[in-house]
């Protein structure tokens, strides 16, 4: 006989009488990007990822790690917020200007999330 499957939708559970606010951190490196976020200054989950092989700027990476953290707002029913030290991917993704094509196109990505961005300096970026 065959195996019965079920699927169950991944939602982070909490007492719906708080308001409280998904705080998804972005960070690059040369090596690496990564996602890590938090509910109430705990962790919920993070994510890291290999720089591709493509040598990148570190704006272009920081541009990266933010649809990789927008993938969890699924899973959070409300408010989310995407952090990021680089003020450089902050004005981009307000800007007006023509950008070259590789990163237009992740432009294009994290603006179709939806979510609010800002900034927060490096010393305050657990990511």
């Amino acid at each position: 006989a065959a195996a019965s499957t079920s699927t169950q939708p991944r939602k982070i559970v909490q007492d719906t009488e708080t308001p409280t606010t998904l705080h998804i951190y972005v960070a690059s490196a040369m090596s690496a990007y990564a996602a890590a976020a938090y509910i109430n200054n705990r962790l919920v989950f993070a994510k890291s990822k290999v720089a591709p092989t493509k040598t990148r700027t570190i704006p272009e990476l920081e541009l990266m790690a933010m649809p990789l953290g927008k993938l969890w707002d699924s899973f959070y029913e409300r408010h989310s917020q995407v952090c990021s030290d680089s003020q450089v991917c902050i004005a981009r993704l307000s800007s007006d200007k023509v950008l070259k094509s590789f990163v237009r196109n992740i432009v294009e990505k994290i603006k179709a999330h939806g979510a609010a961005y800002r900034y927060v300096s490096t010393s305050n970026n657990p990511a």
